[in-house]
């Protein structure tokens, strides 16, 4: 866990105010196994094979000035094949780095139209998105958004936290990467974002990009090394 310097974005007001973590605990739900899956796993351990885990991981970023232009380029990152990412969150906030009187975990409207992902030779979405927020032209970006949950979680309801009017004023940004050309294989993978508004970007207009990708890791169970992939 990595913790700012400063506690002036975990709170909102004039005052001053600090904040001392005194205890963490971390709750790991634990699955339980039938006998028959039992058998097979200690067959497995007592040849002293190691187990394959694959999960997924997600990754915070933050690019912490825009270009004061309509357009700009975000190189995030460099990723292995294994870590290919599958889900991309991106949303923006304007003058709440630090600042007491602002809510940081609200995100600004900053006028977007048009987001696209590269992964290499891909792009995500295929075409551009044309939004428009200034006259309500933003449905693709609002579907993609309560698709999240369906796509990731497996399951059909779409309670999204967010309806399509509050989402105008505080948009996030999906891209949905999950279904990719696996005949293609790359070394590294190149993650870019191309970002456009509708005009120049402020100043003090942060970008946070949330990667959702593959991990894997083996664990040997007689020896409790666990190695990442």
């Amino acid at each position: 866990m990595i913790r700012a310097r400063s506690d002036a974005d975990c709170y909102a007001g004039e005052a001053d105010a600090s904040i001392t973590l005194s205890k963490i605990q971390w709750k790991v739900p634990h699955v339980m196994l039938s006998d028959s899956a039992k058998l097979g796993l200690f067959e497995q351990i007592n040849k002293n094979a190691a187990i394959t885990i694959p999960f997924r991981q997600w990754e915070l970023y933050e690019l912490p000035a825009l270009k004061q232009a309509q357009s700009d380029v975000w190189q995030i990152k460099t990723s292995t094949q294994l870590e290919k990412p599958r889900w991309i969150i991106v949303a923006f906030q304007r003058g709440k780095k630090f600042s007491k009187a602002a809510r940081a975990a609200d995100f600004d409207n900053v006028k977007i139209r048009n987001l696209k992902l590269h992964l290499n030779s891909e792009s995500y979405p295929y075409e551009a998105m044309h939004l428009d927020f200034n006259v309500n032209k933003y449905i693709i970006a609002y579907q993609n958004y309560i698709n999240f949950r369906r796509e990731y979680y497996a399951k059909e309801e779409q309670d999204a936290l967010f309806d399509y009017s509050y989402f105008k004023t505080c948009p996030i940004f999906v891209m949905d990467c999950s279904k990719q050309n696996e005949t293609l294989k790359y070394s590294t993978v190149d993650v870019k974002l191309e970002m456009e508004s509708l005009e120049a970007f402020e100043a003090g207009i942060t970008a946070h990009c949330l990667i959702l990708h593959d991990a894997l890791v083996q664990y040997n169970p007689l020896t409790g090394e666990v190695k990442k992939l």
